[in-house]
This record gives C-alpha cells, sequence and structure tokens, in this order.
C-alpha cells in the first residue's frame, strides 16, 4: 500500500478513535436521527465525499478539505483539545510523508497547519439556525475551502434526513440553507462538483 494511502487510512482511523473513545457524551456517540448510528459514519462519508468528488478538483485541495471534514466535528463533539489534536495529526504525518506526498500536496508542516486551520473554521457555533446567520452575516470572511467544506458537511447531514425532517416541520429551512450553501460554493474554484450537479433536482 503506497504512502498516501497509507497516511489517508490512519487519518480516518484517528477520526474514529476520537468519536468513539473521547465522545463529550453518550449522545455524542451516536446519530442524533436514530441514537443507534455510530457518529463517526457522518465524517468518514463526508470525507469520502471529497474524495471521489474528482471534476476539475485537484488532489492537493480534495486531501487537505476530506482531512479537515474527518476532524471537523473533533473540537466540538469530543475532548480533544487543538493541541492534542495537532498532536496526533502530526505523529501521523510524520510516520507517512515522503518526498512523493511533499511534490503533491506542499510542505509537511504547512499542510498540517492548514487542516487544522480549517477545522477550526469549520467548528460549529451554536446550532444550523445561528451558523446560516453567521455565514450570511459575514460572507466576504469566509475562504473558498469552507464554503466547500460547510456544503459538503450539510449536504450530508440535510438530504440524507428529509423525512425527518419534513416531519419536524424543518425541511424549508434546511433545504434553505442547502441551497444557499451551493450558491455560495458555486462562486468558488470548486463550482464543478458533482454534488453541487445534484442539489438542483431536490424539492
Amino acid at each position: 500500500m503506497n504512502s498516501q494511502l497509507l497516511l489517508f487510512k490512519e487519518l480516518i482511523n484517528l477520526s474514529i478513535y476520537f468519536h468513539t473513545e473521547f465522545a463529550k457524551n453518550e449522545n455524542n456517540l451516536v446519530r442524533k436521527h436514530d441514537k443507534f448510528t455510530p457518529f463517526y459514519l457522518h465524517p468518514v462519508t463526508c470525507a469520502g465525499m471529497v474524495m471521489e468528488d474528482d471534476n476539475n478538483i485537484n488532489i492537493k485541495d480534495r486531501f487537505l478539505i476530506a482531512s479537515t471534514l474527518l476532524f471537523h466535528d473533533v473540537l466540538e463533539d469530543t475532548t480533544i483539545s487543538d493541541n492534542k489534536l495537532k498532536l496526533h495529526i502530526s505523529e501521523i504525518f510524520q510516520k507517512y510523508y515522503n518526498y512523493q506526498l511533499e511534490e503533491i500536496l506542499g510542505n509537511e508542516e504547512e499542510v498540517i497547519n492548514k487542516i487544522l486551520d480549517l477545522v477550526k473554521q469549520a467548528t460549529t457555533i451554536g446550532g444550523s439556525e445561528k451558523e446560516y446567520k453567521y455565514l450570511k452575516a459575514n460572507e466576504e470572511k469566509i475562504t473558498q475551502e469552507l464554503w466547500y467544506l460547510k456544503f459538503i458537511d450539510k449536504y450530508f447531514n440535510i438530504l440524507g434526513s428529509k423525512q425527518r425532517l419534513t416531519q419536524n416541520a424543518k425541511w424549508e429551512f434546511y433545504k434553505e440553507f442547502l441551497n444557499y450553501l451551493a450558491s455560495q460554493t458555486s462562486k468558488t474554484r470548486f463550482k464543478d462538483s458533482i454534488w453541487l450537479k445534484t442539489v438542483k433536482c431536490i424539492d
């Protein structure tokens, strides 16, 4: 197995480890909608969506954002601090990062710092309503990477929960939120995302 696969595999394992062994409480171990599905499936699936999204999205962008999505809920939902997160990620990079990966992704330390910076940017303060208001009020401060990352995160959460959201009379709000994120992401270098194309089909 090559170094790129090993590196990403270990990052996936680390995400699963954090969300199963260091969840802040029992509710953070499972998905809210059924209280049964392991929570770690969310970050892992979001990361997989990005790695599969190869329509004019370069390898470096896909790796950075997929890696960020693996840990985007860690600071919010686990007892892992940003310093501990950096320590664990750095240990994995030191083990598998080599000159071939450096040619593709760039300087090792810069890549780690970029992932950690995006994790901090992605950490949600409050619920979706508050997050929506924050994004709309601070559009000029949001990076292209963060628009795309937020879009993928909400895409997974919203489209996978239409029945529940409809029953709770929340579907229209979340559909509006997802379309907003899709619109903003369409203005970035990620405008060719295969997932953006499917959002146009939701009702």
